[in-house]
């Protein structure tokens, strides 16, 4: 009987140890997997935002005659942004995080140095992008 009693004990500890090696497991994968899709999309994403700069900067140059289309690029630029955000940690993540509130609170209300204002932060946040690109080659 108490032969049983301990095979019943030690299957229920390896049940739990298995239990948390997978949970770990898991965690690992998902870290893994969430590294290279990130690493794999930064560039499509710097690809675009600069399309976006490039585009917001041909409009600004007119800026009385371009306020819708620069409303638009905003919120391309918005939308990407607000993608980007939970796939990023750090500083980079700060910066597009602040940038994006930015946007949200002026729609429909920017002035043309706001625009601007908008347009070099955007610059800024491009920049963060490539060096956390950059460091990402570096990881793991």
């Amino acid at each position: 009987m108490e032969f049983w009693n301990y095979v019943s004990n030690v299957g229920n500890i390896s049940s739990i140890v298995g239990t948390v090696i997978s949970i770990y497991l898991l965690s690992t994968v998902k870290k893994i997997k969430n590294h290279f899709l990130l690493r794999a999309r930064v560039p499509e994403i710097l690809k675009v935002l600069k399309k976006n700069a490039n585009d917001l900067s041909d409009q600004l140059r007119q800026f009385e005659n371009s306020q819708k289309n620069i409303e638009v690029i905003f919120g391309k630029i918005e939308s990407i942004l607000k993608n980007l955000v939970p796939k990023i940690t750090g500083s980079t993540q700060k910066s597009a995080k602040f940038l994006v509130k930015k946007i949200q609170k002026n729609k429909g209300t920017i002035s043309e140095d706001l625009a601007w204002e908008l347009y070099t932060e955007l610059h800024a946040v491009i920049e963060e992008l490539k060096q956390y690109h950059e460091d990402m080659k570096w990881d793991h």
